[in-house]
């Protein structure tokens, strides 16, 4: 089954059509977060690229493509109603991102619920804008970034509000981290942190030992990207020499999935992770191959 999610929210808002710039990018879907079963996922589209105005949108099998939070059809074409979706909980019932201020009154991070609708998390003490990049499988938790790109990783729950996870050695200095993933209910936290010498690592946090960085192939960079619901296996990717390979931590070892049939000359990425952590998905530039990319697993 295929689709096209952007062509499908300018149609529920009448928004026109983007006819100056190429479909490669009006069109474009970045696709955030799955349910466990399969039955709905979530994703941000552009309403309008020229203006880069966004709508985030959730499909299933009963509704198709809509807006998370079933926006009004007549909203304005305008800056303020522009929102991702990043991620959703395991059932479907949470949904996060980051809305501007005609969402919810403030612009920033969000949980998203129908008893509840949009609910600001907020920012951390003297932040500038949040932005929500994952939820936990019980739709407790939420993690992300205060600022714009990147920034200071937090953690939201509803009794402690938001909540900073620290810094690598050096990193309270550049406040370039992004949190990538969280486990079922939220007690670990992974994803992309730096430290004062520039250096890109993957890290891991929780509550007893803080932020920390993860082993590496070859102490170069890494990125964490996903971790099974009960924290143990983590995947992403770590720089072996010149070629990125996809890794996975197991209780705290890396282990290299290398590449196709054993291949290191090649380039991969380990994305997502089951949540029982047996199977991993990610993408796949090999020398064996043709030359663009391919989805592996």
């Amino acid at each position: 089954m295929t689709m096209n999610a952007a062509q499908e929210i300018r149609s529920y808002y009448g928004d026109p059509e983007d006819s100056t710039y190429s479909t490669g990018l009006t069109d474009r879907a970045e696709i955030g977060g799955l349910t466990a079963d399969g039955s709905a996922f979530v994703g941000t589209v552009y309403r309008s690229y020229a203006q880069s105005i966004q709508s985030g949108f959730i499909w299933t099998a009963a509704g198709g493509v809509q807006p998370v939070g079933d926006r009004p059809a007549n909203s304005p074409l305008i800056q303020a109603e522009s929102y991702t979706s990043s991620d959703i909980s395991a059932d479907g019932s949470v949904i996060v991102g980051k809305a501007a201020g005609a969402i919810f009154g403030l612009a920033g991070a969000y949980r998203w619920n129908e008893a509840g609708g949009f609910q600001s998390l907020g920012t951390l003490p003297d932040g500038v804008s949040s932005n929500a990049t994952a939820v936990s499988g019980d739709g407790n938790v939420v993690v992300g970034f205060d600022g714009f790109l990147s920034g200071e990783s937090f953690r939201w729950t509803e009794a402690g509000g938001m909540q900073s996870l620290g810094f690598l050695p050096g990193g309270e200095t550049i406040k370039t981290d992004q949190p990538t993933a969280t486990n079922y209910d939220g007690s670990v936290v992974v994803g992309i942190a730096m430290t004062g010498d520039y250096k890109r690592n993957a890290f891991s946090w929780t509550e007893q030992t803080g932020m920390q960085a993860l082993p590496t192939l070859d102490d170069k960079l890494t990125e964490a990207n996903d971790i099974s619901w009960d924290g143990s296996i983590i995947v992403g990717k770590s720089r072996k020499g010149y070629y990125d390979q996809a890794v996975r931590w197991v209780d705290g070892e890396i282990q290299s999935l290398g590449g196709l049939d054993g291949d290191e000359i090649s380039l991969s990425s380990a994305l997502g992770v089951s949540g029982n952590g047996a199977v991993a998905v990610g993408t796949l530039y090999s020398s064996r191959l043709p030359r663009h990319r391919h989805s592996a697993r």
